[in-house]
């Protein structure tokens, strides 16, 4: 068995309720963060300061404030890192000299941290200086081919509930996924040599357990997703 370490959000979590033969085993989770917050001075807060209920959410803020992947990344115990930047879409604050991934959880908190939200050139520039450490620092944590990125996208169209398949209204979409290859392509640059997924002919679906969104997936999304997992790491 082969155990997972996931940097990411749930396009890459959800996949693996169709590893039937359970092959895999997820290690550790990091969601709801940004690279920047990530590769950012860690906020002084403990646990018990995040006022939210579940606990999943209170520990993705926590991990967001504090840093906590790059701490862990330096003795991680996962045998493969899996990467997406589905929940790069958030926004993030300039609170100080940290930074912070502006989750829904995080506004559900009601922290009383103050900033300023970075503007799309000052995300990008910040995020690509971000990545260059990231990138460093993994490679010396996890052999480039233990290193699997999932270049998950926003679909344009859905299958409804009735099997129909329906184009989004959102005209958001096209930029988030530029903006994704972007973030993607720099991935690669920097880390030669990076195992992909890229699954292109597949939709949303309007009957995905979290709801209908443009990156909450049909369930063959997910079955073929598993199967290139499973070829990318037979002999590895």
């Amino acid at each position: 068995m082969g155990t997972i370490d996931i940097l990411g959000s749930c396009v890459t979590r959800d996949a693996f309720k169709y590893d039937e033969e359970n092959i895999f085993k997820i290690n550790q989770y990091y969601a709801r963060s940004s690279l920047i917050s990530i590769y950012s001075k860690p906020v002084n807060v403990t646990l018990n300061d995040i006022n939210l209920e579940s606990n999943f959410q209170k520990r993705m803020v926590y991990n967001d404030l504090t840093s906590a992947f790059r701490k862990y990344i330096k003795n991680k115990t996962g045998d493969y890192l899996l990467i997406d930047f589905i929940d790069e879409r958030m926004s993030v604050l300039k609170s100080g000299d940290s930074y912070v991934t502006r989750s829904r959880e995080f506004i559900n908190s009601k922290s009383n941290l103050k900033g300023t939200l970075l503007t799309g050139s000052e995300k990008l520039n910040k995020w690509k200086q971000s990545a260059l450490v990231f990138s460093e620092e993994i490679s010396k944590c996890f052999n480039v081919d233990k290193i699997i990125l999932h270049k998950a996208l926003w679909k344009e169209q859905y299958i409804t509930k009735d099997g129909d398949i329906k184009t989004f209204e959102d005209k958001t979409i096209a930029e988030h996924n530029e903006l994704l290859m972007q973030y993607y392509s720099f991935i690669e640059e920097n880390l030669k040599g990076i195992k992909t997924i890229q699954l292109d002919d597949f939709h949303a679906s309007e009957a995905h357990i979290w709801s209908l969104a443009p990156y909450h997936y049909q369930d063959e999304y997910y079955i073929e997703f598993m199967k290139q997992l499973k070829s990318l790491t037979k002999n590895n």
